[in-house]
């Protein structure tokens, strides 16, 4: 029996060895599944910071790299997508001079179809975020602001965010000149909806626009209402009905003192004029107005008015029936995205609308102080697209618009242009080849130079990733270009002074990055002389 058990343990053992053995034999040879992959070239940057870690275009920068020596000539060493001349290389460093139009940005290097990124280099210029701006300090808004107005030390900012800081503030709120927001603002509680513009009236007090309906906890608003000196609801007593003559105060009621509404339409800006009366642009279709002698405590008697995309009251709310009223007033056929006051008065609205009050326009008009078409305004067929924004510097009589259009008035501009204060086309100013993206703002500064954003991230073939400081025809001086990536929507441009006294500017706006660094929709940037 155990002589049996061995035999059938060996006849078992060859027969597993055996079928081993034939499946090797019979195994086919093919393509090795793992292969195609990347050639490993041994290429690393150290975690090192490049020496020095910033500097002028024209300098040379050492940077901390390892297995590069033996693929030279045969790799190409950038700086924000710019290429840049090889001065020395070794087993450990290499050193490279920055080329003359560059922005600050990631290290790279292409080699064999791959790329190795590395630590970031500053290029230095006129240009750079004021660190001593409070605002600066990775503090902010959490959503938007769309507006400010400089009053008592600081800014007043509306807008659609809910938070300044961790502050708890309800689309409107005050930060001081260092851009600290302010612990005892009255509106804490602020408004139930976004404001979208903020002017100040001869008293002190503000007029603001938006989409809201109440403020402060007190509803029946039209996106439209004044406020006191302080950022608190401006409001006044007035006699209602008495529906319960046994209790002699139901026949008072507290209400909004701006009596002045244009429900479910927003209001994009408010303009206050020279003679102290309020303006509203929108999508406007009606005016409306409450009588309290006929209202009560609980119920409002409105009377209506219609009027179409721009109105004007006193500074109390009571409708101009002089200014773009009547039958023939029908305003823009479309929306209108943007508008500034002149110092005379005059209005000029932007938008998407081919005519205005029946007259055909270009997307663009200027209303006289009557609110009628101007026609001294030079724009001809004005611009052969969209207007999204428009910026006017009165200093420098000079105004600067952006949108979908390839040409205003028949001379080709690639969706931005500057005009002169009369409408006219100015040709001095040639904007190069923006790719990449579009631009959505530009403004011209009190110093001449025209300040552009947007989703683009070259210009003329430089890599200049969301931001341009131009020279008023358009060209761009590398001293005032070399900042990293932008990134967001601005709404409004303020010229102050940085913490060292140079010139500079608080961007606002839907903002999430300025030269690289993240920022909560405003930035405070210096651009020095």
């Amino acid at each position: 029996m155990k002589l049996l058990k061995v035999i059938y343990y060996i006849v078992l053992f060859n027969f597993l060895i055996g079928g081993l053995l034939s499946c090797k034999k019979k195994e086919v040879v093919g393509p090795d599944p793992y292969a195609g992959g990347k050639v490993p070239f041994g290429v690393k940057f150290a975690e090192a910071q490049p020496l020095p870690s910033s500097g002028p275009a024209g300098s040379s920068v050492i940077f901390k790299v390892q297995g590069l020596k033996s693929y030279e000539g045969k790799f190409d060493f950038q700086i924000s997508n710019e290429s840049t001349k090889v001065l020395d290389l070794s087993d450990s460093t290499i050193t490279v001079e920055i080329p003359d139009n560059i922005s600050s940005g990631i290290a790279s290097i292409k080699l064999g179809g791959q790329i190795f990124f590395g630590p970031r280099f500053t290029v230095t210029g006129n240009v750079s975020i004021d660190a001593g701006f409070a605002a600066n300090l990775g503090v902010g808004t959490d959503l938007p602001i769309n507006a400010a107005y400089e009053y008592n030390q600081g800014y007043l900012l509306v807008g659609s965010f809910l938070k300044i800081n961790t502050q708890n503030v309800n689309h409107i709120g005050f930060i001081n000149y260092q851009g600290t927001p302010s612990t005892n603002y009255a509106s804490y509680t602020g408004a139930n909806g976004s404001l979208l513009s903020v002017a100040r009236l001869a008293s002190g007090k503000f007029i603001i626009g938006g989409s809201f309906t109440g403020f402060t906890g007190r509803s029946g608003i039209g996106n439209i209402t004044r406020l006191n000196s302080d950022g608190s609801l401006d409001v006044m007593y007035v006699n209602v009905i008495n529906q319960t003559p046994d209790v002699p105060n139901n026949g008072l009621d507290t209400v909004p003192a701006f009596n002045a509404a244009v429900p479910n339409q927003n209001i994009i800006k408010t303009f206050v004029t020279s003679d102290n009366k309020v303006i509203a642009v929108g999508a406007i279709s009606y005016y409306s107005t409450i009588s309290y002698a006929q209202s009560t405590r609980l119920g409002r008697f409105y009377i209506y008015k219609p009027i179409h995309t721009i109105m004007r009251t006193d500074e109390n709310g009571v409708l101009d029936s002089t200014y773009n009223y009547g039958p023939q007033n029908t305003g823009a056929d479309a929306l209108v995205n943007d508008a500034y006051l002149q110092p005379d008065d005059k209005v000029v609205l932007v938008g998407n609308f081919t005519k205005y009050n029946g007259t055909k326009v270009g997307s663009i008009v200027r209303l006289d102080g009557n609110g009628n078409v101007d026609a001294t305004f030079l724009a001809g067929a004005g611009a052969n697209g969209k207007i999204n924004t428009v910026q006017y510097n009165p200093l420098m009589h000079r105004v600067m618009i952006t949108g979908n259009f390839t040409a205003y008035d028949g001379v080709a501009c690639p969706g931005i242009a500057m005009l002169k204060d009369n409408g006219d086309l100015d040709k001095s100013f040639l904007f190069g080849a923006a790719t990449g993206g579009e631009v959505n703002f530009a403004r011209m500064l009190n110093n001449g130079k025209v300040l552009v954003s947007g989703t683009f991230t070259m210009y003329n073939n430089v890599s200049r990733p969301g931001f341009l400081l131009l020279n008023g025809d358009g060209s761009a001086l590398q001293t005032f270009n070399h900042v990293g990536t932008f990134e967001g929507q601005i709404q409004q441009v303020i010229e102050t002074t940085s913490t060292a006294g140079n010139p500079a500017v608080i961007l606002l706006g839907l903002i999430h990055k300025f030269d690289d660094q993240t920022v909560n929709n405003i930035v405070k940037v210096e651009i020095k002389n």
